[in-house]
């Protein structure tokens, strides 16, 4: 039932046959001799959840810009990799193109970490300024460099919030210290859970609603619309809305891929994406207060902690308890921190 695990399957000869391929081709992207071009995309989404659609939305734009050029072509539903996989296979190269997020580039760009930080950035439009003006530039070119991936500017995921099973009403983060809290399996993402009081769980995206259907795991936090689509809703019994992180994905081509573009192109490629980056946050926005409806209806608790409690907690965390500050662009916390909402 869960898009997320649908897998594209090959046998080790058809595998091996394919990693060679697309070695030998330099990361996939291909032109043929009239300069088209050819980008492959992989993302874990569902092409009915808004990342999916904002995708499609963009490979179109594109397509039309360039007038027929540059084509996308899409690797939804982990279709092509899983989540961990086109991560490394967009900063080896072997990918050209797959939205990634400030927690998966930490380890090769820790400056990038402070966009990781739980209620430093405090709306999506904050988040979308800072990014398409100096703080971005400033923090994409390092991703650039040191990563290995050029970014085209960042998309609103949602907010995140607390979706638990029946482990009883979370007022601060003293109530949240025997939670078995899911996250990603990356320092990053063990931080931020640590930083919510709870007990840090790595948990594979795909084994996550079973894991919460099991108590393998006592929750997990992402956006509203992800919990939707997953049908997380199915196996948790309450809502926290801790609003912890303004959360984003951001949509990036290989440095490799980068580089053999034209300047037009690559202008076709950034405005395409900074065009849909609006109607992605109107899209999910618009989104968030519904299906609080619904899964009201459906009788999860819906409720507002402390969140003065947890904030004070999870900065505390992160600069008291972390290496990150010191790993930070000097100045840029409290710039960030002083932006009008």
């Amino acid at each position: 039932m869960k898009s997320q695990r649908l897998a594209w399957r090959l046998g080790a000869t058809g595998s091996a046959a394919l990693l060679a391929l697309l070695t030998a081709c330099g990361g996939g992207s291909s032109s043929s001799g009239s300069g088209d071009v050819s980008l492959r995309l992989s993302c874990a989404c569902s092409e009915r959840d808004a990342q999916g659609i904002s995708l499609k939305k963009m490979a179109d734009e594109v397509k039309s810009k360039s007038g027929g050029k540059i084509t996308i072509k899409l690797f939804l539903n982990s279709s092509l990799y899983d989540q961990k996989g086109e991560q490394s296979a967009l900063l080896s190269g072997t990918l050209d193109m797959a939205n990634t997020a400030p927690a998966f580039l930490t380890d090769r760009d820790p400056a990038i970490s402070i966009l990781t930080v739980p209620y430093l950035v405090k709306t999506p439009e904050q988040m979308q300024k800072l990014s398409d003006g100096p703080i971005g530039k400033k923090l994409f070119a390092g991703v650039e460099e040191k990563a290995g991936a050029h970014i085209l500017t960042t998309w609103y995921l949602g907010t995140r919030t607390l979706d638990l099973r029946d482990v009883g009403k979370i007022n601060t983060p003293a109530d949240m210290a025997s939670v078995k809290l899911r996250v990603p399996d990356a320092q990053s993402w063990i931080d931020l859970g640590k930083s919510l009081g709870a007990k840090p769980t790595p948990t594979s995206f795909s084994e996550l609603y079973t894991a919460l259907q099991t108590g393998t795991v006592d929750g997990q936090d992402n956006p509203l619309g992800t919990d939707k689509i997953q049908n997380f809703q199915e196996v948790t019994k309450q809502i926290v809305l801790t609003n912890h992180l303004v959360d984003i994905v951001m949509p990036a081509v290989s440095k490799n891929a980068w580089a053999k573009l034209s300047a037009d192109d690559q202008k076709v490629l950034t405005d395409a994406a900074v065009d849909v980056a609006k109607s992605n946050r109107e899209l999910i926005t618009s989104q968030e207060q519904g299906i609080l409806k619904e899964f009201e209806a459906k009788g999860l608790k819906v409720y507002k902690p402390d969140v003065d409690a947890f904030s004070k907690y999870a900065l505390d965390y992160y600069m008291t308890k972390t290496s990150y500050p010191k790993q930070w662009i000097p100045g840029m916390f409290d710039e960030i921190k002083n932006m009008p909402s």
